[in-house]
């Protein structure tokens, strides 16, 4: 971590899977039980590439890559039912840090706000089977969007909702698409990338990549010391 302090801010924006929870493993998990149940092994690359994404944007790939023969219909309904008989049994673990993290944020009274691809619904549940649904009240979903990430149009309605102006808003991102829609708002991103994952382009364009929301909270800790909450110009 190289970065000592950030730029002054007045609130922070999550990303919900990947990010705050470890859901992006039970997906992958279900994705490819649906492929093989209906006759279309997904490897682990494949798969990879759905991350960030919103369920249409991840059927044109498989479209892209099997054809529009494709069972989108059966394959949405497969990988839900999957998805719910494994977090049901498991839950859903939350990312280590975050409890420290949203500790900060609220002893340092720093507004934030979750936005994210998913729908409401599956939104609620993940929250629900983290043991997290009365830690964001503040709840941006596909369903308030009109277009999906990495348009920045839930970023938009995040802050809008926080009553911060978009470029004193930090997003924390661990996708590619993600950090993209983060961008596009006008706004500091922060991405914290899966461990196994190689590293991409966008890297050079973020604010910084860091490797835990642990090292979030001390940058976020070393700037309230430094009295650069807050302090920015509104616009």
């Amino acid at each position: 971590m190289t970065l000592e302090f950030l730029p002054p801010f007045g609130a922070v924006i999550f990303d919900l899977d990947g990010l705050a929870i470890d859901s992006e493993t039970t997906y992958r998990v279900a994705w490819q039980a649906a492929g093989k149940a209906l006759g279309y092994p997904l490897n682990d690359s494949l798969v990879r590439r759905f991350t960030g994404k919103s369920y249409d944007l991840i059927e044109e790939i498989l479209e892209s890559r099997f054809g529009t023969e494709f069972p989108t219909t059966n394959f949405r309904h497969e990988s839900a039912r999957f998805w719910h008989e494994k977090v049901e049994q498991s839950g859903i673990p939350r990312q280590p840090g975050l409890d420290e993290l949203l500790e900060t944020l609220k002893v340092r009274s720093i507004p934030y706000a979750l936005a994210t691809n998913s729908q409401a619904v599956y939104a609620d549940k993940c929250l629900d089977y983290a043991g997290l649904s009365d830690e964001f009240p503040i709840r941006i979903t596909r369903d308030q969007a009109i277009t999906p990430k990495p348009a920045p149009d839930l970023f938009f309605i995040a802050a809008e909702s926080l009553a911060v102006p978009p470029k004193q808003c930090i997003v924390l991102e661990d996708s590619e698409t993600g950090a993209q829609a983060g961008l596009n708002a006008g706004m500091p991103v922060i991405l914290v990338p899966e461990t196994d994952e190689s590293p991409s382009p966008i890297g050079e364009k973020v604010l910084a990549v860091l490797d835990s929301l642990d090292q979030v909270r001390i940058l976020i800790e070393n700037t309230c010391a430094n009295h650069r909450v807050g302090s920015a110009e509104s616009g």
